[in-house]
This record gives structure tokens, sequence and C-alpha cells, in this order.
């Protein structure tokens, strides 16, 4: 188990140094943070999450409170306001890869 995932962080290590742009270690990035996630080193897997959701212009807060999530509440709230269950069936599907990648971290 530890060596297996030791091996497989180092090479993702590995591709995410030697990445062109963001976007081409974001697959990896997925890969390192499943790896800690398994190795049992929770705390690292989502600190390396948050790191590259950051990078991705997704920051989420260091602290989280009742007041932030009811206003996250309020904006979904807001957002699907008029629409129907059938309006968010057919609604069109995610196509940017980049976007979809981050919802995957």
């Amino acid at each position: 188990k530890g060596g297996d995932s030791s091996e497989i962080i180092e090479c993702v290590n590995e591709i995410i140094d030697n990445a062109r742009c963001l976007e081409d270690s974001c697959k990896a990035y997925e890969v390192l943070i499943l790896a800690l996630y398994s190795s049992g080193k929770k705390l690292m897997a989502v600190d390396q999450a948050l790191t590259i959701l950051r990078k991705l212009n997704y920051p989420f807060p260091s602290q989280v409170d009742r007041q932030l999530t009811t206003d996250a509440m309020e904006t979904t709230r807001e957002f699907m306001t008029g629409l129907s269950i059938d309006d968010l069936i057919y609604y069109p599907l995610m196509t940017d890869e980049l976007s979809i990648q981050t919802m995957r971290i």
C-alpha cells in the first residue's frame, strides 16, 4: 500500500513539475489527490486540492460559518428560481475541459 502510493506520488509530482501550463497538470493533480487520500494522507490531499483550486481561480474560504453557507444556498436558490426539473434535465452539459477538471478536483 505505502510503497505503491509513494511511487505514484513521486511520478505524479514529476509530471506536475514538467507541465507546460496549469491546465496540463490538472489530471496529474487529480491523481495526486487520490493517491494521497488512499494512502491515508487525507489532510495532505485536501491541502493539495485547495492549492490547485486556488491556482485555478476557485478559492475556498479558510473559515466556513453559518452565514457563508446561508449566502451560498440563497445564491443557488436565486439561480434556480423559475427552473423546472425538465429545465435542469435538459440543461446543456459542461464542455469546457478546464471547468470539468476543476469540478473533478
